[in-house]
């Protein structure tokens, strides 16, 4: 799970209103769902409640996943919505402004 470069435009999103705005990204985390094993997947945007990636497998609302990030443990989710390999998911507990802020700096 190697790390990557942030882009800084932030995107609105079309699938409703959200907490707050996502930022592109161009990241590599890793990805579990709950009793299987992980992969490596592109992270495409984030916000301090949520993430979009692309994933192998089509995944059903509200299943547990978890995400790693680079230099951070794994942050348990839950799926908000699935569809052709894309994965919408929030946090469980919303990033730590500084943490996002972090994430959000590299480049």
């Amino acid at each position: 799970m190697g790390g990557g470069a942030v882009q800084g435009e932030l995107i609105t999103d079309e699938r409703g209103p959200r907490r707050s705005e996502r930022v592109r990204t161009s990241l590599s985390g890793g990805f579990r769902e709950r009793g299987a094993q992980g992969g490596t997947v592109e992270v495409l945007d984030l916000s301090p409640e949520g993430f979009r990636c692309r994933w192998h497998w089509t995944l059903q609302p509200d299943q547990a996943v978890w995400l790693r990030l680079p230099g951070l443990e794994a942050l348990p989710a839950r799926v908000v919505w699935s569809d052709d390999f894309m994965v919408g998911a929030a946090f469980d507990q919303p990033l730590h402004p500084a943490i996002f802020e972090r994430i959000t700096a590299r480049g």
